[in-house]
């Protein structure tokens, strides 16, 4: 990894009204903790489900010895012909993101991504215009053989399970899963309720109730931001969970806050 790199990226998009057409948003952070001088070219490129590429992007940052961190937003317009992402069509395009000094290719990565507009109306989710009716289960980490070490086959097929049962849904219970199964449910198609890992039980007399004590702000607030962080960029989770069966406080509304700020 050089020096300055390319420390985060948050993918969003807006669809039009036909579901087809919009436009792509991918913000950078660039640490530069190092604090060198530097001028990096930074570019954004789309590929469709079938690998072919769509659109690039561009810009020019220019970090200064002062600049321990810098922001970029790299934006594509006008997109047409857009596959959207559902549970039943879960087509994913490829982002690439690139870090360049001059010609010189420094970094390179890609993330899989799915278009998917999901708005509430009334008491009712629609995804892509499209009411949902949910169909979903809760899953943990749990192998007959190997407890809480789960491997990549049994994750496989539980998801596969999950899809020839007609399940749509399903809820990390009561933590965020690994990183690859969220890459199981973008390709195959599950919506996902992803959970943060807080689950502290109503303490009663003993101590009393854990989220709504403000010296416990901080370990709600840092499990959710990872969560959130690390999992933003999937187009199957669609709503994020405070966590279970850890009562009601102002602790909770400072988790819900954060995750609305971190994923807006």
């Amino acid at each position: 990894t050089p020096k300055t790199f390319v420390a985060d990226h948050y993918i969003t998009s807006a669809l039009n009204s036909d579901y087809t057409s919009g436009n792509l948003n991918v913000d950078l952070t660039i640490d530069n903790a190092a604090k060198e001088k530097s001028e990096k070219t930074l570019e954004i490129e789309l590929l469709d489900p079938e690998g072919k590429s769509v659109a690039k992007q561009s810009a020019q940052v220019a970090m200064t010895a002062k600049d321990a961190q810098k922001n970029c937003r790299l934006t594509i317009d006008n997109l047409t012909g857009l596959k959207a992402w559902t549970s039943e069509q879960p087509n994913l395009y490829t982002v690439i993101v690139r870090q360049k000094t001059g010609d010189q290719e420094e970094m390179v990565f890609s993330t899989k991504y799915g278009f998917r507009d999901v708005a509430i109306k009334g008491k009712l989710v629609y995804v892509n215009g499209k009411r949902v009716f949910f169909k979903g289960v809760n899953t943990q980490d749990i192998h007959p053989l190997y407890g809480h070490a789960i491997d990549v086959e049994t994750m496989l097929r539980d998801v596969i399970l999950m899809k020839q049962a007609n399940v749509n849904t399903v809820r990390t219970s009561h933590y965020p899963r690994q990183a690859k199964m969220y890459a199981m449910f973008d390709y195959y198609g599950l919506y996902c309720m992803n959970e943060a890992d807080v689950e502290c039980h109503y303490a009663g007399e003993r101590g009393g109730n854990l989220s709504d004590r403000k010296e416990w702000r901080t370990a709600y607030l840092d499990r959710t931001e990872r969560m959130v962080l690390r999992d933003r960029n999937h187009p199957s989770v669609l709503v994020w969970s405070l966590g279970n069966e850890s009562y009601a406080g102002e602790v909770l509304k400072a988790m819900s806050a954060h995750a609305h700020q971190l994923d807006p």
